[in-house]
């Protein structure tokens, strides 16, 4: 049995042209697939695919006769006996097209690659910075995409069918196949949905980066893959902690050489642990424009499960260079939102509060503390704050206690949840019930947070 083989170029835009003008259903299927007049090289297809797209936006019948009179109207003229030819061939049957739609979108996609060789040649003469240039570059390459759905109109009733499917594979893995945080107390909390944008925040040492290094560490080990940005520590940085939280093994011992042969031989068989799912940059005060492009060439290479950004402050924007810091926080806000609707994936972003915090009465951190508040809580579907006083309080009973104060959650309360912090394993854990128990009622009654039975009920579960 031989595998069917796709046809060249010429022979495919041609079995199109043919399906749509044979099955007009095929026109409203091919158009929801991406298909557009780039997508075709020669120019009588490119001709018969513009006539039969303007007939088609203003509902008119589609056929051979039809066609000719829109080609006339164009000025670009075909003959009949020549269209004709071409509705008679024989072709695939129409279940084939929507693979013929792919290859022909592959092969627009190779068509920039060299159109962008000019422009490349372009930019690099231009009286720019070497970061400039490769900002642009950067740009025009994001524009490449092979795998971009560029349409994402569809009916209600036609979708409603993957949304079951979906809904159906979640009962069946139990959430298996969803993004979690990995700690249960915000997973319960907060859904981690696709194409949305979501913000921890917090004091410096408040636990953000710990939280988000569990939150990868957690997702690639249920096969997601996923994307870190981390512009605040080098890899080096990020590894030694994920050291410490499995290992035990303290970072201020790695960083000073102080391990003894036990242990570097712990570290050296901790590479087997390792996931292939996770994948780092932890370049520095990067580009928004640049970590879109590279985050979109990672998604082409393998579908990616969620990005994570370390920390948004530190995102820089080059096409802003004169704004207010605020009016750049809202921009590189919108552009992630963008970004995770495009991939359908959720991500997440740290960002740090203002020193204004620490003024407010009992020192509690509140939404308005963000920088750009406004801009993240428009854009955002949760922002969490992690709170944790024993961080300032070392004489505090339960210092590990951590407060995360959700103040804005899209798709659920916005209510506090409590954990507790590993200082230790650097990594947060969830209140065990005997762990619970022990806080006594003077301790609750002193809680740094507008608390009420409810919220104390549900602290003491």
């Amino acid at each position: 049995m031989t595998t069917k083989k796709y046809p060249s170029a010429k022979q495919t835009e041609f079995s199109v042209a043919s399906m749509l003008i044979r099955h007009k259903n095929n026109i409203e299927v091919a158009l929801t697939h991406g298909l557009d007049i780039d997508c075709f090289y020669e120019e009588a297809t490119r001709n018969i695919f513009n006539a039969i797209q303007r007939l088609h936006s203003r509902r008119a019948f589609v056929d051979q006769y039809t066609i000719i009179d829109e080609l006339t109207l164009l000025k670009t003229p075909i003959k009949q006996e020549q269209l004709a030819e071409l509705v008679g061939k024989k072709v695939e049957h129409s279940d084939s097209l929507i693979g013929y739609i792919e290859q022909l979108k592959e092969l627009k996609s190779q068509r920039k690659i060299v159109e962008s060789l000019k422009v490349f040649e372009e930019i690099s003469l231009l009286d720019k910075t070497t970061d400039e240039k490769i900002e642009l570059i950067s740009n025009e390459i994001a524009q490449i995409s092979t795998k971009k759905e560029d349409v994402r109109t569809f009916r209600e009733q036609d979708q409603f069918d993957d949304f079951i499917a979906n809904l159906e594979l979640n009962i069946k893995n139990k959430g298996k196949n969803t993004v979690h945080f990995g700690v249960e107390p915000l997973d319960n909390q907060i859904s981690l949905i696709p194409g949305t944008l979501h913000i921890i925040s917090g004091s410096p040492g408040a636990g953000k980066t710990a939280l988000v290094q569990q939150t990868v560490d957690y997702n690639a080990m249920n096969d997601k893959n996923v994307l870190m940005f981390s512009a605040e520590m080098i890899y080096d940085m990020l590894m030694m902690r994920k050291i410490q939280s499995y290992l035990g093994i303290q970072t201020w011992k790695m960083h000073s050489g102080n391990l003894t042969q036990e242990e570097l031989n712990k570290i050296r068989e901790f590479k087997n642990t390792l996931s292939n799912n996770i994948i780092y940059n932890d370049v520095s005060n990067i580009d928004i424009s640049r970590l879109k492009s590279i985050a979109k060439v990672e998604n082409n290479k393998r579908k990616l499960d969620l990005i994570v950004i370390d920390y948004l402050q530190l995102v820089r924007c080059s096409a802003m260079k004169n704004a207010r810091k605020d009016e750049i926080v809202e921009f590189i806000s919108s552009e992630l939102l963008g970004l995770a609707k495009d991939l359908k994936i959720p991500i997440i972003a740290l960002a740090q509060l203002n020193r204004e915090w620490q003024k407010n009465e009992g020192r509690r951190p509140e939404m308005s503390n963000l920088a750009a508040s406004s801009a993240l809580e428009k854009d955002a579907a949760s922002i969490t704050i992690l709170h944790r006083p024993g961080q300032f309080d070392r004489t505090m009973p339960h210092k590990e206690k951590t407060e995360a104060i959700v103040g804005k959650n899209r798709f659920g309360n916005s209510n506090s949840v409590f954990m507790k912090f590993n200082e230790e394993l650097c990594r947060f854990e969830e209140y065990s019930a005997s762990e619970a128990a022990e806080i006594t009622q003077e301790d609750l009654d002193n809680l740094e947070f507008e608390g009420d039975k409810k919220k104390k009920n549900k602290f003491l579960k």
